[in-house]
């Protein structure tokens, strides 16, 4: 590598790419030998460099405050040699620098910070989902709401023939509960498909396997069918709380108009949430669009087509600085 020998010690697991997405290296080096593999570049030994990401494995019977305490004097001593070095007086800067200072053990079993954007393109793609299941829950909830008062006839018939308050109303909800659960069975089962081809779209240009996995999880199953249960009660109680106090005596006369005002006043606002953040969806997807057409369409000031761009480092190849 640039002239220097190297022996192969061993070879990374199947599927292991790195510890942070977006940097899939094709091999892996002894840090003491970064003179030799970026010359002109050492910074082992600056001390305003900043370029290391520090991960470590925690032994299983070391709890994570106890390595904490123990490595807060080590922290602290380098910090010291390095202000002895820096020759400040200020005590103000002394107790920013060395004071004040702290080495925090994040943990790494929820994951590790995302490079190349892809942790923003993600936040994008969640807000994305969020709007589109707010817009699905209110046209549910709507939908719901005009199926119940389609059966106002129907209700009340049973209340008629003697159905108890209790029974209607866990009848209603039970038919709402299946109905989202059916809802949720569906998301779990598109998922896996959706989210891969999201993936493809958004990194088409990465050669090879990703350094993460895009399928849903024991924690995203659980998120989901949460969300399908609340949904689902949320909107089940609004057609049952329409036949809560009920009315037989205009329904079974063929007065079909018996809908409450409280129920028509809750559609009609479901109505409005649902246009409004139909809006803002388009909106936010034409400004984007927007915002990639005028990128693609930027003059900057020389022809782009058939065009590929690279760098040479004479000095990997032995080259002095001239």
């Amino acid at each position: 590598i640039t002239g220097h020998p190297f022996t192969v010690v061993g070879v990374a697991a199947p599927g292991f790419h790195s510890v942070f997405s977006g940097d899939s290296p094709a091999i892996f080096v002894p840090m003491m030998m970064k003179p030799q593999i970026t010359p002109g570049w050492n910074d082992l030994d600056a001390r305003r460099s900043s370029w290391l990401n520090i991960i470590g494995r925690l032994q299983p019977s070391l709890p994570r405050d106890q390595a904490q305490a123990g490595i807060d004097p080590l922290w602290h001593s380098i910090r010291a040699e390095e202000f002895r070095q820096m020759g400040h007086s200020s005590q103000r800067f002394r107790e920013a620098f060395l004071t004040k200072s702290h080495l925090f053990l994040v943990d790494g079993s929820r994951g590790v910070r995302m490079t190349g954007g892809v942790s923003t393109a993600l936040l994008v793609v969640m807000a994305m989902a969020g709007l589109m299941v707010l817009m699905a829950s209110a046209n549910v909830g709507g939908l719901l709401l005009v199926r119940a008062g389609a059966r106002t006839r129907e209700i009340s018939l049973r209340y008629a023939l003697g159905a108890k308050r209790r029974q209607v109303i866990q009848q209603l909800l039970a038919e709402g509960l299946l109905l989202g659960l059916a809802g949720g069975i569906a998301g779990i089962v598109l998922a896996p498909q959706i989210s891969a081809f999201l993936t493809r779209i958004l990194w088409a240009k990465t050669n090879g396997e990703l350094a993460f996995s895009s399928h849903p999880d024991f924690r995203v199953l659980i998120f989901n069918f949460a969300l399908t249960l609340l949904v689902s009660l949320l909107f089940s109680l609004a057609p049952a709380v329409q036949f809560w106090r009920p009315n037989p005596a205009p329904a079974l006369k063929q007065q079909m108009s018996t809908i409450a005002r409280g129920p028509l006043r809750l559609r009609r606002a479901l109505v409005v949430a649902q246009i409004s953040l139909s809006l803002l969806l388009l909106i936010a997807a034409g400004l984007f669009v927007r915002t990639l057409r005028n990128l693609k369409t930027l003059n900057v000031g020389f022809t782009t087509e058939n065009l590929i761009t690279f760098t040479i480092d004479p000095r990997l190849a032995g080259y002095e600085p001239g």
